[in-house]
């Protein structure tokens, strides 16, 4: 039988899709692409310092998104009750990008994403001490909206640097490989 999960997974893979396409089609402006594709403009040096964040952001999502599923059922937690809290937590994964030209403006990218993945560091300390469904609800939160601005803010960052295709292809590699 088909559980309501999987419309709400077939809908979210084609937006993710429709999304991607959209992105190939308007792609980036002619004048961001020709300062891009200046030899001196980039060196591989400037995408080390966003990138490292960010992979490291990933690698703590997965790791603490590996264990907490599980975690939260041992702590009786239900097959319900956890769905829920994941799908908040997916919100929470994207809802700080509406504010993050504001956040930037005050800390800059740097800060930003280094603010992000202290958030990531700080939700480990609460997911490791859960143990009800509010300490887990504290704990994925808190992760995902490090997640989301160290990401977000790693990839506005890079992008300041005029990088090749290559290097937002080797940045997206590395995030992928942190996964």
């Amino acid at each position: 039988p088909v559980t309501p999960f999987v419309p709400a997974a077939l809908a979210a893979a084609f937006v993710q899709v429709l999304v991607l396409a959209l992105a190939m089609v308007w792609g980036p402006h002619e004048a961001s692409v020709a300062k891009a594709q200046e030899p001196s403009a980039f060196h591989w040096r400037d995408a080390l310092a966003p990138t490292m964040i960010a992979a490291a952001a990933w690698f703590g999502m997965t790791a603490l998104m590996l264990a907490s599923p599980s975690a939260m059922i041992s702590c009786g937690i239900s097959a319900a009750g956890v769905t829920g809290l994941l799908a908040w937590h997916v919100v929470a994964m994207y809802a700080p990008g509406f504010g993050m030209g504001v956040l930037t403006t005050f800390l800059g990218e740097a800060g930003t994403a280094l603010l992000g993945l202290v958030l990531v560091i700080v939700a480990r300390l609460v997911l490791v001490q859960a143990g009800d469904a509010a300490g887990f609800a504290a704990g994925l939160m808190v992760l995902a909206i490090g997640w989301c601005l160290a990401t977000a803010a790693a990839t506005v960052w890079l992008q300041k640097t005029a990088p090749p295709r290559w290097a937002l292809a080797a940045h997206d590699a590395c995030l992928l490989l942190s996964a």
